[in-house]
């Protein structure tokens, strides 16, 4: 009968509000979570900038640091070159106090020989001069290779953070871009849905002109018969136009559920642009890192080369010494067997004895400033 028609289609229509009612929760829901998600990665994003200006500062601290001790080792260095002046100076007085002490023709034969000492001390002492100007450049062209270096890490240690940073968000956006499938393939679902339910709008209209035409034969059937008028005026009219309200509401779930999907469409168009935008930064910042890793590597192959000329100089310097000592012991001991036997014991002892505790001095002073040279090298490894 046609109120039972009325009545199903009042149910049919109550079954797809409520559908329609429970997906667009569901899809609030969704677009709420998403926006949490999207405030996670800005909190994330802020505390790795932080990080990073915090790693910059304990930077500063360790290039302080190793600035401080760069300048250590040039004062014992000046320390070293003073205490050395002393003791040639100290020698040259004593050899001065011997010579006094001998004959005029033993003097003049030691002031002589004395000369010829002096010649060869001036020749050492520009060979050793000569060197020390080559170790000066040495340690400057070490000094700049290192601050280069240090630079170098810096910056690989900004490019590392960075890096890592890009990685975490780089996983964001592959879960975005799994998240944005998976609204895809829901809205793929929700467009059979619209499509099923507009079939079936279609079925309904066709019902209503069926019922419409109902409605007319009834309005006859009406006219015909006045006394069961009011009957049907008061069971059909009021269905019908509870049918026409649901049909209202219907077209307004309808269009919520449209501008909702659109909405939704925009903010996944959104989020993969961000994830092309971050791929790219990603790219750029991967080349920058492969650039530095390979200066990096020149500059570590510049500075072994430097650090294994300059060893070569300072391995010279230590030979060319030993050398000249081995010559003037020998110089001694040859005129002291010419001498008085009592001055061939006194200047032979003492000269024996001032050249073994300056060669001993010079020796220790050498492994101090290696020491402190290797020290250097090890904070500069720890930075």
């Amino acid at each position: 009968s046609m109120e039972d028609t009325v009545e199903s289609v009042s149910k049919l229509f109550e079954q797809r509000l409520h559908f329609f009612s429970r997906a667009l929760e569901e899809a609030r829901n969704e677009l709420s979570s998403k926006d949490e998600e999207i405030q996670q990665l800005q909190a994330k994003v802020e505390a790795a900038e932080q990080q990073k200006a915090q790693a910059q500062k304990e930077n500063k601290i360790l290039t302080t640091e190793i600035e401080i001790r760069n300048l250590k080792i040039t004062l014992v260095e000046k320390e070293l070159k003073h205490l050395c002046i002393h003791k040639l100076n100290s020698k040259v007085l004593q050899d001065n106090g011997m010579l006094r002490a001998c004959d005029n023709e033993s003097c003049s034969k030691l002031k002589d020989n004395y000369s010829e000492i002096e010649k060869k001390v001036e020749q050492v002492n520009e060979k050793v001069q000569k060197i020390k100007k080559e170790n000066a450049k040495l340690r400057q062209t070490n000094s700049e290779l290192k601050d280069e270096l240090l630079r170098a890490n810096l910056e690989k240690d900004s490019i590392t953070l960075q890096f890592k940073k890009f990685t975490g968000m780089d996983e964001s956006m592959k879960r975005l871009t799994d998240e944005y499938n998976l609204l895809n393939t829901k809205l793929t679902g929700y467009q059979e849905q619209i499509a099923d339910l507009t079939h079936t709008n279609v079925s309904l209209c066709k019902e209503i002109e069926v019922l419409k035409q109902s409605k007319s034969n009834c309005d006859v059937q009406v006219q015909t018969a006045s006394s069961s008028q009011e009957e049907s005026e008061e069971t059909t009219l009021p269905a019908y136009k509870e049918f026409l309200r649901q049909k209202e509401e219907f077209a307004n779930l309808k269009h919520d559920f449209e501008k909702h999907r659109l909405m939704l469409t925009e903010e996944s168009k959104k989020h993969k642009e961000r994830l092309i935008d971050c791929e790219r930064l990603f790219e750029v910042e991967k080349s920058k890192q492969n650039k530095l890793f390979q200066e990096n590597l020149e500059l570590k192959h510049e500075l072994h080369k430097a650090k294994k000329k300059e060893s070569m100089a300072e391995q010279e310097l230590i030979d060319l010494l030993k050398n000249e000592n081995s010559k003037n012991i020998q110089f001694f001991q040859d005129y002291a067997v010419k001498l008085h036997p009592v001055l061939q014991k006194r200047s032979l002892s003492s000269n024996l004895k001032s050249i073994s505790e300056l060669e001993n001095e010079n020796f220790d002073l050498k492994m101090q400033l290696l020491n402190e040279q290797n020290n250097s090298q090890n904070v500069y490894k720890l930075c």
